[in-house]
């Protein structure tokens, strides 16, 4: 007797698609046979927009949502506050009232900023948080919102983004 098993595949929204790690998640994607990959640039779908960011997710059902929108721009962050925190803090909201009482799980970068002292590796997430301006501030409060909020959630606080596309160490090391 041959038995024939059939797997659901997993559907994830990555959020921020058109950024250095977005594109990392695209340029991954055919490789996973089991996976749906859905991608939202901020020209798709802008996670500002709690309204239609909560109709989209709805309407679709994901497993992941995988949040790669950030504002990076750590210097010309002490200059547009607003911009910064509506992207690494209020969206964070947006996105956590939009899985809210469902099944969905959401994966969020974060920084290594929200440190500010460093006293050795490694460093814990237990480890005090003293973020130093408003980059640093606005990330920590997004991981706060999603904490708050009770959704399943991974957050990964990373340091460097090393990547095949845009400005980052590899192309700098490697000239």
């Amino acid at each position: 007797m041959n038995q024939t098993t059939t797997f659901k595949k997993l559907k994830i929204a990555i959020l921020g698609s058109n950024g250095q790690l977005g594109q990392e998640f695209r340029f991954i994607s055919a490789s996973y046979e089991f996976v749906h990959f859905d991608f939202y640039s901020r020209q798709v779908l802008d996670i500002a927009d709690a309204d239609r960011l909560k109709n989209l997710l709805a309407e679709h059902h994901y497993d992941y949502i995988i949040n790669c929108a950030a504002y990076t721009a750590v210097d010309k962050a002490e200059s547009e506050a607003e911009a910064c925190y509506a992207i690494n803090a209020e969206a964070c909201r947006n996105i956590t009232n939009a899985i809210q009482d469902t099944e969905t799980r959401l994966v969020h970068f974060s920084s290594d900023y929200v440190y500010h002292t460093y006293t050795g590796f490694p460093i814990r997430e237990e480890d005090t948080t003293d973020p130093q301006g408003v980059y640093a501030q606005s990330k920590l409060e997004g991981e706060q919102i999603i904490r708050a909020s009770g959704v399943p959630a991974l957050i990964i606080r990373t340091s460097w983004v090393i990547s095949s596309f845009g400005h980052n160490l590899s192309r700098q090391c490697l000239g």
